[in-house]
């Protein structure tokens, strides 16, 4: 039998989650025939799925000082951490208005001062030309709400309004392009240009719109590689993360946007649709795909909040040149082509990962909160295809309840992403103590082999951006500390020739109490190419010594998680 994994979203018609639906109220069909349910977990509860989802990897083997090697229980003496809600709140300021940014930061803080729980985990971050982590995933309340009272997004970043671009565009054409006094067009200062005939128009048309459709795809690439850089990172962390995307929409086929615009000014009769398309082919659909492929592999959900106002898909600029603009009402209308195509493409981003979106610039509070919340909408559905080995066909689930909503990706994966294993050793040193009490800080070491890193050329030099996360389990699955950073490889085009056989190795330390732990470690890159699990069971001392094992019965300072001694 062959087995198919669907990740819902289920609330109600409000937004509210609902945590209590069973398989029997679920049917699942594949090209329209019905199959049989495997099982429905609940996401946010521990269980079956979610011990399949969070298992510890076996643990490493130890070795004392002198060479002897402990043996480790079963990785089943651990049991699986509760899952926890993780949120990222991203800022998309490369496409956004100014004017906005205000009320994101304040929709985020609001969150964070009255609903945000202990148990929680947030993280802050701001797209440049990389994801920049202003905060990491941290249950610290204190310092999420000090770094977003300090966030001036409206200042010192450029401010992108798509519609005020297409006007400019249009009020391009019209000025540059066409007859429209007796003496000629003019340029934008009333200078003087020849008087065009039908074919120099298009070709000024086309050189009007080159640059403008050039540049809206530049914009778009840089965002959806910061969008992949941010799920590979995130790919690092086990289990659902949610990310809270604040945004105002990327531009996913600049070409259409640019055809439009010529075809609005002069006409189809006058523009040659195919020869455009071809000569400009600008858009970033393949990109788009491959993002929504990565991060369901990586159990990222987006929730895209676009605040984009109701009227901005309208025909803006359209009151000063009607005259000139006589096509659109053969359909032909710029700006709800760019408003709608951008939409469109977080809405994508939000389906296809298992998220929701959201419009509107009235409710971004409530928006925030039903997000959040639908942490607990989540579940795993698992079905046997009455056609296995069969092409996947298109999935549609229909719940027995009535007003209930459920999300999810129509069409799963014919091929989804596998990262390659990445091989990782894991080291822990000598604790200080951190002057919290009988707290300790236990460095830690994880290595891997260099020629296994997916390193990119990026100009003179080599490298890639990795994701590291630790995390601290007791037995019992409680979990003591976790921590998430984002280390950067860099090497020469010297040192890149000569990575056979040299490992990689980033320091870091965790605080931890004292008592018996498994450390889990796990490494992902930026465009989730490789990912590596390790993990190490040691028992921290009061007085700052580590013995091997979960037990403490053997002394190993340091202690070391390797195949070899």
């Amino acid at each position: 039998m062959e087995l198919v994994e669907l990740r819902l979203l289920v609330t109600d018609e409000r937004g509210r989650p609902i945590a209590d639906l069973e398989a029997e109220e679920v049917e699942v069909y594949e090209g329209g025939e019905l199959q049989r349910i495997a099982f429905l977990e609940h996401v946010a509860e521990a269980s079956g799925a979610t011990t399949r989802e969070e298992r510890l990897p076996p643990p490493a083997p130890l070795y004392t000082p002198q060479g002897e090697r402990v043996v480790s229980p079963e990785p089943e003496a651990v049991a699986p951490p509760k899952p926890i809600r993780r949120i990222v709140f991203a800022f998309d300021v490369k496409n956004s208005k100014k004017n906005v940014r205000e009320e994101w930061t304040r929709a985020a803080l609001d969150w964070i001062r009255t609903e945000m729980r202990s148990e929680d985990r947030a993280a802050i971050v701001v797209f440049r030309n990389y994801p920049d982590w202003l905060t990491p995933l941290t249950s610290d309340r204190e310092l999420l709400q000090r770094t977003l009272q300090a966030l001036a997004l409206e200042s010192g970043i450029s401010d992108r309004d798509r519609r005020r671009d297409v006007a400019r565009l249009v009020d391009d054409l019209v000025t540059l392009c066409t007859d429209l006094s007796r003496g000629g067009p003019r340029g934008p200062r009333g200078r003087q240009l020849g008087t065009a005939v039908s074919g120099e128009e298009e070709r000024c048309a086309y050189r009007v719109v080159e640059p403008y459709v050039y540049q809206w795809n530049r914009d778009a690439q840089e965002s959806a590689e910061v969008l992949r850089t941010l799920t590979g990172q995130l790919a690092a962390v086990p289990g659902r993360k949610m990310v809270l995307l604040f945004s105002e929409g990327i531009v996913p086929d600049a070409t259409s946007v640019g055809v439009e615009a010529a075809v609005a000014v002069f006409g189809a009769q006058r523009i040659d649709h195919s020869l455009w398309r071809f000569n400009l082919d600008r858009d970033i659909t393949t990109e788009l795909s491959e993002l929504h492929r990565v991060a369901r592999a990586a159990d990222v959900a987006f929730f895209a909040l676009d605040t984009r106002q109701g009227y901005d898909a309208g025909m803006a600029g359209m009151a000063e040149q009607p005259s000139n603009l006589s096509n659109v009402s053969l359909g032909m209308n710029p700006w709800r082509d760019m408003e709608w195509s951008m939409r469109d493409t977080l809405s994508a981003l939000a389906r296809e990962t298992g998220g929701r979106y959201y419009s509107g610039r009235k409710d971004v509070g409530e928006h925030v909160r039903l997000a959040a919340d639908s942490w607990k909408a989540f579940y795993l559905l698992g079905y046997y295809r009455s056609r296995p080995g069969t092409p996947l066909d298109k999935v549609t689930v229909k719940l027995k309840r009535k007003r209930v909503e459920v999300d999810y990706a129509r069409r799963p994966d014919r091929k989804p992403h596998q990262p390659l294993p990445l091989k990782l050793d894991l080291t822990i040193g000598a604790p200080e103590p951190s002057g919290d009490g009988d707290g300790q800080y236990v460095p830690v070491a994880v290595l891997a082999p260099l020629e296994s890193l997916p390193l990119r050329r990026e100009g003179l030099t080599y490298g890639c951006q990795l994701g590291l996360f630790l995390q601290a389990v007791r037995p019992d699955g409680t979990v003591a500390a976790e921590r998430l950073e984002m280390p950067v490889v860099e090497l020469t085009s010297r040192e890149q020739r000569e990575i056979q056989g040299k490992l990689y190795q980033h320091r870091t330390r965790i605080e931890l109490p004292p008592g018996a732990f498994r450390l889990r470690a796990r490494l992902s890159d930026d465009r989730q190419a490789v990912l590596g699990e390790r993990a190490l069971d040691f028992t921290l001392l009061p007085g700052g010594e580590v013995r091997a094992g979960l037990d403490g019965g053997f002394l190993s300072s340091p202690a070391s998680g390797s195949d070899q001694p």
